[in-house]
């Protein structure tokens, strides 16, 4: 048995669903567009956030740089300081091959 047809409804037209679709393709596209003006506006702060971070870091590289020269100055005179510490490592020490050894004790980096 089939249900009667509601006499105040009247059936959805081909022309209703398009123009139905169309109301959502303009709203979903407004939003889009919406969405995408705000991504926009986060990436500016986000590269003044990059560029200021970059700032601070360059500013505290060149505080930092007079303690790290000081401190290559006291590394310079344990000898072998570097391949000693190297050693020490639990996972450096397995990598390191005699070649590598004599390399970094000739190199004396700081």
């Amino acid at each position: 048995m089939t249900a009667p047809a509601d006499k105040g409804k009247k059936a959805k037209t081909d022309t209703d669903v398009g123009e139905e679709n169309e109301q959502i393709d303009g709203a979903l596209v407004l939003s889009i567009e919406r969405l995408q003006e705000i991504q926009d506006e986060l990436e500016k702060v986000n590269e003044e956030a990059s560029d200021k971070v970059l700032e601070v870091e360059q500013k505290y590289s060149e505080i930092r740089r007079p303690v790290y020269l000081r401190r290559c100055d006291i590394i310079k005179t344990i000898p072998d300081f570097w391949l000693t510490a190297f050693l020490s490592h639990p996972l450096l020490s397995e990598l390191l091959t005699e070649e590598d050894q004599k390399d970094v004790q000739v190199l004396g980096i700081c």
